[in-house]
Protein backbone atom coordinates (compact mmCIF):
# COMPACT_ATOMS: atom_id res chain seq x y z
CA UNK A 1 0.00 0.00 0.00
CA UNK A 2 1.58 3.25 -1.08
CA UNK A 3 1.62 6.36 0.72
CA UNK A 4 -1.67 7.79 -0.97
CA UNK A 5 -3.79 5.17 -0.40
CA UNK A 6 -2.88 5.10 3.32
CA UNK A 7 -4.00 9.04 3.56
CA UNK A 8 -7.03 8.33 1.94
CA UNK A 9 -8.04 5.55 3.52
CA UNK A 10 -7.15 7.27 7.26
CA UNK A 11 -10.04 9.99 6.84
CA UNK A 12 -13.06 7.20 5.98
CA UNK A 13 -12.04 4.92 9.53
CA UNK A 14 -12.41 8.12 11.22
CA UNK A 15 -15.55 9.10 9.50
CA UNK A 16 -16.80 5.40 10.31
CA UNK A 17 -15.82 6.11 14.19
CA UNK A 18 -17.16 9.41 14.79
CA UNK A 19 -20.22 8.40 12.97
CA UNK A 20 -20.59 4.99 15.11
CA UNK A 21 -18.92 6.23 17.88
CA UNK A 22 -21.67 4.80 20.47
CA UNK A 23 -20.97 1.02 18.86
CA UNK A 24 -17.86 1.72 19.37
CA UNK A 25 -17.99 2.63 23.21
CA UNK A 26 -20.20 -0.42 23.30
CA UNK A 27 -17.84 -2.90 21.91
CA UNK A 28 -14.69 -1.40 24.17
CA UNK A 29 -17.67 -1.93 27.22
CA UNK A 30 -18.15 -5.00 26.18
CA UNK A 31 -14.69 -6.50 25.39
CA UNK A 32 -13.53 -5.21 28.78
CA UNK A 33 -16.42 -7.01 30.64
CA UNK A 34 -15.15 -10.09 29.41
CA UNK A 35 -11.46 -9.70 29.76
CA UNK A 36 -12.50 -8.73 33.46
CA UNK A 37 -15.95 -10.41 34.34
CA UNK A 38 -14.83 -12.03 37.35
CA UNK A 39 -13.59 -8.76 39.10
CA UNK A 40 -17.05 -7.06 37.83
CA UNK A 41 -18.96 -9.89 39.33
CA UNK A 42 -16.74 -10.22 42.55
CA UNK A 43 -17.45 -6.53 42.61
CA UNK A 44 -20.82 -5.74 42.01
CA UNK A 45 -21.58 -9.03 44.94
CA UNK A 46 -19.85 -6.92 47.14
CA UNK A 47 -21.43 -3.46 46.73
CA UNK A 48 -24.72 -6.16 46.84
CA UNK A 49 -23.90 -7.77 50.04
CA UNK A 50 -23.10 -4.44 51.94
CA UNK A 51 -26.68 -2.97 50.60
CA UNK A 52 -28.21 -6.18 51.50
CA UNK A 53 -26.53 -5.96 55.44
CA UNK A 54 -27.19 -2.09 55.47
CA UNK A 55 -30.86 -2.56 55.00
CA UNK A 56 -31.34 -5.69 56.75
CA UNK A 57 -32.21 -3.76 59.70
CA UNK A 58 -34.86 -1.01 58.31
CA UNK A 59 -37.57 -2.95 60.00
CA UNK A 60 -36.63 -1.72 63.39
CA UNK A 61 -37.98 1.83 61.94
CA UNK A 62 -41.47 0.17 61.81
CA UNK A 63 -41.21 -2.18 64.69
CA UNK A 64 -39.68 -0.85 67.64
CA UNK A 65 -39.34 -4.50 69.31
CA UNK A 66 -35.75 -6.14 68.53
CA UNK A 67 -36.81 -9.51 66.52
CA UNK A 68 -33.14 -9.97 65.92
CA UNK A 69 -33.06 -10.10 61.97
CA UNK A 70 -29.75 -8.85 60.53
CA UNK A 71 -27.39 -9.69 57.88
CA UNK A 72 -24.29 -7.52 59.07
CA UNK A 73 -22.69 -10.51 60.39
CA UNK A 74 -23.30 -13.58 58.01
CA UNK A 75 -21.30 -10.90 55.53
CA UNK A 76 -18.35 -10.19 57.54
CA UNK A 77 -17.99 -13.80 57.89
CA UNK A 78 -18.02 -13.78 53.88
CA UNK A 79 -15.97 -11.09 53.29
CA UNK A 80 -13.37 -12.71 56.04
CA UNK A 81 -12.98 -15.45 54.19
CA UNK A 82 -13.27 -14.15 50.47
CA UNK A 83 -10.62 -11.31 50.61
CA UNK A 84 -9.06 -10.60 55.07
CA UNK A 85 -10.81 -9.74 58.28
CA UNK A 86 -9.74 -6.23 57.94
CA UNK A 87 -11.74 -5.44 55.09
CA UNK A 88 -14.42 -7.36 56.82
CA UNK A 89 -14.50 -4.85 59.46
CA UNK A 90 -14.28 -2.13 57.71
CA UNK A 91 -16.90 -3.18 55.79
CA UNK A 92 -18.90 -4.25 58.94
CA UNK A 93 -18.44 -0.75 60.67
CA UNK A 94 -19.97 0.42 57.52
CA UNK A 95 -22.81 -1.34 57.37
CA UNK A 96 -23.34 -0.93 61.20
CA UNK A 97 -23.48 2.83 60.81
CA UNK A 98 -25.69 2.32 57.66
CA UNK A 99 -27.91 0.57 59.20
CA UNK A 100 -28.64 2.73 62.48
CA UNK A 101 -28.75 5.83 60.02
CA UNK A 102 -31.48 3.49 58.31
CA UNK A 103 -33.04 2.42 60.55
CA UNK A 104 -33.19 5.50 63.15
CA UNK A 105 -31.16 3.71 65.79
CA UNK A 106 -27.95 5.52 66.03
CA UNK A 107 -26.81 5.69 69.36
CA UNK A 108 -24.20 4.56 72.33
CA UNK A 109 -24.84 0.30 71.05
CA UNK A 110 -23.93 1.54 67.40
CA UNK A 111 -20.47 2.17 68.14
CA UNK A 112 -20.46 -0.62 70.73
CA UNK A 113 -21.53 -3.17 68.44
CA UNK A 114 -18.59 -1.82 65.90
CA UNK A 115 -16.45 -2.36 69.19
CA UNK A 116 -17.73 -6.03 68.95
CA UNK A 117 -16.52 -6.27 65.33
CA UNK A 118 -13.52 -5.23 65.74
CA UNK A 119 -12.95 -7.95 68.75
CA UNK A 120 -14.22 -10.65 65.95
CA UNK A 121 -11.87 -9.43 63.54
CA UNK A 122 -9.43 -10.73 66.52
CA UNK A 123 -11.06 -14.05 66.28
CA UNK A 124 -11.73 -14.42 62.37
CA UNK A 125 -7.63 -13.86 62.67
CA UNK A 126 -7.62 -16.88 64.68
CA UNK A 127 -9.95 -19.46 62.79
CA UNK A 128 -7.94 -18.91 59.54
CA UNK A 129 -7.55 -22.40 57.77
CA UNK A 130 -11.20 -23.28 59.55
CA UNK A 131 -14.24 -24.35 56.90
CA UNK A 132 -16.33 -21.12 56.57
CA UNK A 133 -19.33 -22.71 57.50
CA UNK A 134 -18.11 -24.04 61.09
CA UNK A 135 -15.83 -20.82 61.42
CA UNK A 136 -19.10 -18.50 60.53
CA UNK A 137 -21.25 -20.47 62.92
CA UNK A 138 -18.39 -19.83 65.92
CA UNK A 139 -18.37 -15.85 65.00
CA UNK A 140 -22.10 -15.65 64.78
CA UNK A 141 -22.43 -17.24 68.31
CA UNK A 142 -19.52 -14.93 69.56
CA UNK A 143 -20.85 -12.23 68.08
CA UNK A 144 -24.38 -12.70 69.81
CA UNK A 145 -22.36 -13.24 73.33
CA UNK A 146 -21.02 -10.11 72.70
CA UNK A 147 -23.96 -8.71 71.94
CA UNK A 148 -25.76 -9.56 75.27
CA UNK A 149 -22.88 -8.01 77.81
CA UNK A 150 -23.44 -5.05 75.50
CA UNK A 151 -27.00 -4.71 75.60
CA UNK A 152 -26.91 -6.05 78.97
CA UNK A 153 -24.31 -3.46 80.42
CA UNK A 154 -26.31 -0.48 78.56
CA UNK A 155 -29.96 -1.85 78.90
CA UNK A 156 -29.63 -4.56 81.70
CA UNK A 157 -30.76 -7.81 80.88
CA UNK A 158 -34.12 -8.92 80.52
CA UNK A 159 -34.54 -12.91 79.57
CA UNK A 160 -37.52 -12.89 77.12
CA UNK A 161 -36.97 -9.69 75.32
CA UNK A 162 -33.04 -10.12 75.44
CA UNK A 163 -33.47 -14.36 74.62
CA UNK A 164 -35.99 -14.25 71.67
CA UNK A 165 -33.63 -12.04 69.43
CA UNK A 166 -30.56 -14.03 69.98
CA UNK A 167 -32.12 -16.85 68.93
CA UNK A 168 -33.62 -15.56 66.04
CA UNK A 169 -30.46 -14.00 65.10
CA UNK A 170 -28.40 -17.15 65.20
CA UNK A 171 -30.90 -19.37 63.23
CA UNK A 172 -31.27 -16.71 60.59
CA UNK A 173 -27.80 -16.65 59.96
CA UNK A 174 -26.76 -20.13 60.11
CA UNK A 175 -29.64 -20.28 57.30
CA UNK A 176 -27.96 -17.53 55.70
CA UNK A 177 -24.42 -19.10 56.06
CA UNK A 178 -25.42 -22.39 54.85
CA UNK A 179 -27.52 -21.45 51.75
CA UNK A 180 -25.51 -18.84 50.57
CA UNK A 181 -22.04 -18.87 51.88
CA UNK A 182 -20.44 -21.42 49.24
CA UNK A 183 -22.07 -19.76 46.06
CA UNK A 184 -21.35 -16.20 47.30
CA UNK A 185 -17.81 -16.74 48.64
CA UNK A 186 -17.10 -18.50 44.93
CA UNK A 187 -18.35 -15.03 43.22
CA UNK A 188 -16.56 -12.94 45.91
CA UNK A 189 -13.13 -14.46 44.96
CA UNK A 190 -10.96 -12.37 42.11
Amino acid sequence: MTEHHARRLRPRYQELLIRHKKWVWLLVALLLLVLFFQTVVSALTAVMLVLIGSFSTIWRRIIRFNVGFELITPVFVLFSFAYNPIVAFLAAAVMTVASAVLSDTVGPTTFGRIGCYALLTVFTFMLHGVDVLLAGKILIVLYQAMLVFLYGFTYGFRFFSSAIPVVVNIVTNFIFLNAFAPGLLAALQV
